[in-house]
């Protein structure tokens, strides 16, 4: 067939086929990429707790998908993960896990003087609790998002060390002759994310923690609870 003879509409009809093929392939590879981010058979197991958690501590309208974004990037929902320094749903180390054993309120879910981090009620309440404790003077930080990212950041790698490195960012005025090139101690993301106080590996870490559960994992709870 000589395709200069085909009529207007046709060839545009041609030209649908081919945007749909191409589409239609970049669609089956979205598919295979989201197998990678299967959501754990716990996480449906543990969800009405760690709800209950946020709820509680936080009231009716935090948003939930952060959390359920960290519990996966810390454990996959496993109780029974273990790292070098960490164990459990939360990855707790242990000093994290006698501080938090203080509370009352963890006291009431374990009796042991070291907490019960490899206990998915207790983890999963100390996760929560924990990062409330950051989150509070976080207040000034006006961004939801910002401030979440500072609070796993702390989780992460410790408040003292966010503390500084936000001092830091406010030590930076930037250019004179560059309008907005200082950094703002307000905003992680592209601001204090920048600087770094500590080992070049232990910045890392925290510079990919609030991304990956923000921007990858959230996400993908966000959708899975709305179901």
């Amino acid at each position: 067939m000589d395709p200069t003879r085909l009529s207007p509409r046709t060839v545009g009809v041609v030209r649908l086929l081919v945007i749909a093929a191409v589409v239609g392939v970049a669609l089956v590879w979205t598919v295979i990429a989201s197998a990678e981010e299967v959501i754990p058979r716990e996480a449906s197991k543990w969800a009405p707790t760690l709800k209950a958690e946020v709820r509680r501590v936080y009231g009716l309208d935090q948003d939930l998908a952060p959390f359920f974004g960290q519990v996966h990037q810390e454990s996959r929902w496993r109780s029974s993960a273990a790292s070098r320094y960490a164990s459990g749903m939360a990855q707790f180390t242990p000093g994290t896990a006698r501080d938090m054993q203080r509370s009352k309120e963890m006291r009431d879910l374990c009796g042991d003087p070291a907490g019960c981090p490899t206990d998915p009620r207790w983890a999963l309440r100390g996760l929560v609790r924990f990062d409330h404790d950051l989150w509070v003077p976080l207040a000034a930080v006006k961004r939801a998002k910002e401030r979440l990212a500072f609070t796993l950041v702390g989780y992460n790698g410790g408040s003292g060390w966010v503390q500084k490195e936000r001092a830091k960012c406010a030590a930076d005025h930037g250019s004179l002759w560059v309008p907005g090139s200082g950094c703002d101690k307000d905003r992680w993301f592209g601001h204090v994310s920048r600087y770094c106080v500590r080992a070049e590996w232990a910045c890392k870490e925290s510079r990919q923690y609030p991304e990956i559960i923000l921007n990858r994992w959230s996400p993908l709870y966000a959708a899975w609870l709305a179901r």
